[in-house]
């Protein structure tokens, strides 16, 4: 029994170690490839990794709204891809109230409509 555990211990132990992980990007990496980097995690099943090429992109890149809009989503979109229903939700509440800035108007209008989707979704569930 107490192998049993201490074997669930490592699993758990080394999970954490992968996926807190932080990437390594070139400092002069543009957003447009760190942002392409977070893509091919996702599409590879590496959502966390793919979370933390997000979270680069908005740590590098604060003020620049398209980018920082495009990397909520994404991020929003994994947590929903993986039923972390709660925190697609408050993502999604939290990039469409970016909407209701005056700035708003300038942000990429496909995150608004890809944002209220999910959240719409994460609402039927």
């Amino acid at each position: 029994m107490y192998t049993r555990i201490f074997g669930i211990f490592v699993i758990i132990v080394l999970c954490s170690c992968v996926s807190n992980a932080p990437v390594e990007v070139a400092q002069d990496t543009p957003a447009v490839k760190i942002i392409q980097k977070g893509q091919d995690a996702f599409d590879a099943g590496k959502y966390e990794q793919a979370i933390a090429y997000y979270d680069e992109v908005l740590k590098r890149f604060p003020d620049n709204p398209e980018v920082v809009i495009s990397a909520q989503y994404e991020i929003a979109y994994i947590h929903y891809k993986t039923k972390k229903y709660s925190f697609a939700r408050n993502e999604c509440n939290e990039i469409l109230a970016q909407y209701n800035t005056p700035s708003g108007a300038l942000l990429p209008q496909q995150y608004r409509i890809l944002a209220s989707i999910v959240l719409n979704n994460v609402t039927k569930k």
